[in-house]
């Protein structure tokens, strides 16, 4: 026989998940907690068969009026995809829970990977998943097709770092990342921080996304997060500032020790004085471009330290996740979120966990114009695995009350906010 039971707490679900290989945080206790509100209700589900457990699923249920509503399964369900029974009987307990609490559909995404991809975006496939499409879809879920970009609730493509290599890290990244890494920057503090910097972070996330025109969460959600999964040691935020009179201080020593070397040039040493003009017009225009610098930073506050990069990680299982992260306007020149990057990943090697996933990329490798093929070939050069999700199943149980939830609501949404607008 097979039942379906809801649990008040969700270890059950974490343990069985973490036996199949499933490790996202959208499925973990903690998250639930920071998704819970009065318009969000979490179930946590074990399917069970005989009292064996099968399946299971944290589940969101959205409520709208009617006493409707609609299901999410984060990166769910959570099953043995070898075992085809499994997977159809946790399927049909799953849809008759959602019809039972009137859901309009139950929508899921879940933690499989498809395949991996090479330097040319090519699949280098991971799991056959045509059996397990059939599956779903003999049960009723639609598949919602292989987007590309951020079409779905969560991202199809991602980067995920191998961590636990017997080598630096700084080794396995591309050489420009190597190169610059290298270098000394003394005036750079990048370090990982509290929540006094919560204020801070809001605003970098706040002008990243008046940069790349996205929407950005309040302050409220932003430190909801970070208080919910701080205390359970699941979340940290780093940053990355700008001191601006230790910056002034290298750029001045810079400037005299090139003054210097072009001082001590001596054109009787040099039998050919080609090669003596060439090195005074090499050192000529390295000093002229410390000289630009100073002068372009010279409105700066001398005593300000201002903050350039931040991002808030979630740490779960053996895994640490790049969560939100936001930049300065300006000083692109710093490579702050390089820095930052960075550290993120050094810190969760040294306390041992074994991945760091970048959270999102689009699948168009080989797109430019793509708004975000910038920030896909950023998270590219870290040459960590190029790595393709599945995506989205929908079911719907209720298809009138779902037709006028998903078609009609944003259309008519669209036409108040016009008028409000006029």
């Amino acid at each position: 026989m097979v039942e379906i039971i809801e649990l008040n707490q969700y270890d059950e679900i974490e343990t069985f998940a973490r036996s199949l290989g499933f490790q996202s945080f959208l499925q973990s206790e903690g998250w639930a907690k920071v998704k819970a509100s009065s318009k969000l209700k979490i179930h946590g589900l074990l399917v069970q068969r005989d009292g064996v457990t099968i399946g299971a699923t944290l589940l969101h249920q959205r409520m709208f009026p009617l006493n409707l509503s609609h299901f999410y399964a984060p990166r769910g369900c959570i099953v043995n995809l070898d075992n085809v029974k499994d997977m159809e009987d946790t399927l049909i307990a799953i849809k008759k829970f959602v019809k039972k609490k009137r859901g309009m559909f139950v929508t899921m995404d879940p933690e499989i990977v498809m395949n991996h991809l090479d330097d040319q975006g090519h699949p280098i496939p991971i799991r056959d998943v045509s059996a397990i499409l059939e599956v779903f879809e003999r049960h009723g879920f639609v598949h919602r097709g292989f987007n590309k970009n951020f079409e779905a609730l969560n991202p199809r493509y991602t980067f995920i770092l191998n961590l636990n290599q017997n080598v630096s890290l700084l080794d396995t990244y591309h050489p420009t990342y190597r190169k610059l890494l290298r270098r000394e920057a003394p005036y750079l503090e990048v370090s990982k921080t509290d929540e006094r910097d919560l204020d801070a972070f809001v605003s970098l996330m706040e002008a990243t996304a008046r940069r790349e025109h996205f929407f950005s969460s309040g302050r409220g959600h932003y430190k909801h997060i970070y208080d919910t999964l701080h205390q359970r040691k699941m979340c940290d935020l780093y940053m990355v500032h700008l001191h601006v009179e230790k910056l002034f201080k290298s750029l001045e020593y810079q400037k005299m020790e090139l003054e210097a070397k072009k001082a001590s040039v001596d054109p009787s040493k040099y039998k050919n004085m080609s090669k003596y003009t060439n090195r005074v017009a090499e050192l000529d225009a390295q000093l002229n471009k410390v000289i630009q610098l100073i002068d372009s930073y010279a409105h700066l506050d001398k005593g300000s330290i201002i903050p350039l990069s931040s991002i808030m990680t979630l740490r779960y299982a053996d895994t640490v996740w790049t969560l939100h992260g936001g930049n300065h306007d300006d000083f692109k020149e710093f490579n702050a979120a390089l820095h930052l990057y960075h550290k993120i990943f050094e810190d969760a090697k040294a306390d041992g966990y074994h991945y760091a996933d970048l959270f999102g990329t689009t699948g168009e490798w080989d797109n430019p114009d793509n708004p975000v093929y910038g920030i896909y070939l950023f998270k590219k050069r870290f040459q960590g695995d190029y790595v393709e999700y599945i995506g989205e199943f929908t079911y719907t149980s209720q298809r009138v009350f779902s037709f006028m939830y998903r078609k009609v609501l944003p259309v008519a949404t669209k036409i108040i906010r016009k008028l409000k607008k006029s």
